[in-house]
């Protein structure tokens, strides 16, 4: 389809202009917003490469320079679908279920105490919003974080 079309011809685009690093400083910044900037024109939610995906994203163009692109595309997608999970999560979230980050873990009986939790929220490991002093989270978000850090753990 066009769309497919559009975001394969937009994965060589983002290696190759990052390949000939047009500028002395910024250049994957640069490269990331053009890309993005292409991506929102065309509708698609921008591909935001965590700092965590760092390590896949250097890999991604390193495969890129030897001709395969599937890995910077599939690279793009997860981070565009996880773009488009934030927006559609915030307009149904009514913040409802929400609680203070110590409240939860003291509930809860977590493996992690209240500071490495909070330190999970501010580093945007979890989904959570700081309001006043305090932060907030949900119980769901701080086990999706043990379950998804586990599964992590089986696999290597």
């Amino acid at each position: 389809s066009s769309n497919e079309n559009f975001l394969i011809k937009s994965a060589i685009f983002h290696h190759r202009f990052v390949w000939i690093h047009p500028f002395f400083d910024g250049n994957g910044r640069t490269t990331r917003l053009l890309f993005n900037l292409l991506l929102m024109k065309e509708g698609f939610p921008p591909a935001i490469i965590l700092k965590n995906d760092r390590k896949k994203y250097y890999d991604a163009l390193n495969s890129a320079n030897n001709g395969d692109y599937s890995k910077l595309l599939l690279l793009i997608l997860q981070a565009s679908e996880r773009s488009l999970d934030i927006y559609l999560s915030s307009l149904n979230n009514t913040y409802d279920n929400y609680r203070p980050i110590s409240d939860i873990v003291e509930e809860e009986k977590l493996p992690y105490g209240q500071e490495y939790v909070s330190l999970l929220a501010r580093k945007g490991k979890i989904d959570a919003f700081k309001e006043g002093r305090n932060w907030l989270t949900t119980k769901e978000a701080v086990l999706d974080y043990i379950e998804n850090r586990e599964r992590k753990r089986i696999l290597k």
